[in-house]
C-alpha cells in the first residue's frame, strides 16, 4: 500500500506544480557579489544548479533531503552525501551558514522572514506553472550565481527539444483528447501538464472543460467525458501494471479510454522533464513504446 504520509507529500508537490501567483522576481541578491555558500531549499533549484555546471555545484552546501527519495526525485545519487540535507527549511539552513538561499513560493513566510532577519541573501521562485515559468526560474537562478550564459544554454536546449516535439506532432492525424487523473485530481489550464499536452500536439480535455490548475474530478465524470487517453501516475508498482489495474481500481470494467501511466515523479515535474511527458504521450498515441 502507498504510505499515507508520502501520499500527502505527493499531493502537496502536485499542488505546487499548479499554484499560480503574480510572478514577481522577489530577490535580495546582487550580481555584484560572488556567492560561495548556496543552499537550494527545493528540488528544482538543486537540479538547476547542477545543470549550470561545476562553477555552481562547488558552491552548493545544502539541498532538500527529499532529493534522495525516488518517489519524488529524479536526481537520485546526484549530490554527494557530503552536501548538507535539509529536512525542514529553517534553522537547518542557518547551520549551513549560506550567503545565498534559493526558496520557492511553497515555503512559508517564516522562512523568508528568517532570511531577512539573519541578513542572508535569497532568491524566491514564485511560480511553477509550465514552460514560461520554467524559463524564468532557470534564468533567475542563473543570474543570481552569475552564470547567465550557462542558464541561456539550458533554456536553448529545452527549446530545441520542444521544437522537435512540435515537428513530430504534425504526424498525429487527429488531435486526441488527454485527461490526467492523479489522486482524484485532474490538471487543467495554467498547469505544467497542460503545456506538456500541447507540446505533444494533443488536447487537454480538462482545459477544454474550463478547469484551471488542478481540480477534483469524480469517477463518474471520467465516464461521461470519455477522453481518448487517461494519464495516471505509477510509483511503487510498474507502469504497465498500473495501467492494467486502473479500470478495476476505479470500478469501471468497460473503460473505453486508453490508459497511459507515467512515473509520478515525472508527472509532477516542473523542469525539463515536462518534455518527457510530451514525448511519452506522443509515442503512445503514435503506437511507439
Amino acid at each position: 500500500m502507498f504510505n499515507t504520509s508520502k501520499r500527502y507529500i505527493l499531493l502537496f508537490l502536485l499542488f505546487i506544480c499548479f499554484c499560480d501567483t503574480n510572478y514577481h522576481k522577489l530577490k535580495t541578491y546582487t550580481t555584484e557579489k560572488e556567492y560561495k555558500r548556496i543552499v537550494a531549499a527545493d528540488i528544482f533549484s538543486a537540479d538547476v544548479l547542477w545543470q549550470l555546471g561545476e562553477k555552481a555545484r562547488e558552491k552548493v552546501v545544502g539541498v532538500p533531503a527529499v532529493i534522495d527519495d525516488e518517489e519524488y526525485s529524479t536526481s537520485l545519487g546526484r549530490w554527494p552525501k557530503s552536501i548538507g540535507r535539509i529536512h525542514k527549511a529553517g534553522e537547518e539552513i542557518l547551520v549551513l551558514n549560506p550567503d545565498l538561499t534559493i526558496i520557492a513560493n511553497f515555503h512559508n513566510l517564516d522562512l523568508q522572514s528568517l532570511m531577512k532577519k539573519m541578513k542572508i541573501d535569497y532568491v524566491k521562485l514564485e511560480r511553477f506553472t509550465g514552460f514560461e515559468a520554467y524559463h524564468k526560474n532557470v534564468m533567475l537562478i542563473a543570474r543570481a550565481v552569475n552564470l547567465e550564459k550557462e542558464g541561456l544554454k539550458i533554456v536553448e536546449n529545452f527549446n530545441k527539444k520542444l521544437n522537435s516535439l512540435n515537428e513530430k506532432a504534425k504526424s498525429i492525424p487527429r488531435k486526441k483528447t488527454v485527461l490526467s487523473y492523479l489522486y482524484g485530481s485532474t490538471m487543467g489550464k495554467n498547469s505544467t501538464f497542460h503545456d506538456s499536452v500541447l507540446a505533444a500536439g494533443l488536447i487537454n480535455l480538462s482545459a477544454e472543460k474550463e478547469i484551471y490548475q488542478h481540480h477534483h474530478i469524480s469517477i463518474e465524470q471520467l465516464q461521461i467525458w470519455q477522453p481518448d487517453y487517461i494519464v495516471i501516475g505509477c510509483g511503487q508498482i510498474s507502469c504497465q501494471k498500473a495501467e492494467n489495474n486502473f479500470p478495476e481500481k476505479i470500478g469501471i470494467s468497460n473503460l473505453k479510454s486508453k490508459v497511459i501511466a507515467i512515473p509520478t515523479n515525472i508527472l509532477i515535474s516542473v523542469d525539463e522533464k515536462m518534455l518527457l511527458i510530451s514525448e511519452t504521450l506522443q509515442n503512445r498515441v503514435l503506437n511507439k513504446k
